[in-house]
């Protein structure tokens, strides 16, 4: 999947991806994410995967409480958004997504 902020500004330097179907965002956080979503839904074979306001609603909590994390983890936000700590990055979006699963569960 290719995301870019507009439509066909990816033809100027990137001939090496035409013919791919570019979904454009504008920008907006929560259309790039309802567009992976739907690429996910499409591709993958799932069928349970959330809508794109639940999705974006996860997000928000997730970047409330990555303060928290972070210092549990003793890593900097500055840190995190390096790409040498991405694997810690996902780690934690894996492990709080399985919390809020068990939660769920629990309720």
């Amino acid at each position: 999947m290719v995301l870019d902020s507009q439509q066909y500004r990816y033809q100027a330097s990137l001939s090496d991806i035409a013919g791919q179907d570019i979904q454009a965002h504008g920008d907006d956080p929560r259309k790039a994410i309802d567009k992976v979503r739907t690429w996910l839904r499409t591709n993958s074979g799932r069928t349970n995967i959330p809508g794109g306001k639940t999705i974006w609603q996860h997000f928000i909590l997730f970047q409330k409480e990555l303060p928290y994390i972070l210092k549990n983890a003793g890593i900097t936000r500055s840190e995190i958004e390096t790409p040498e700590y991405y694997s810690d990055y996902i780690t934690f979006i894996v492990e709080w997504l399985k919390e809020r699963e068990a939660k769920s569960k629990k309720n």
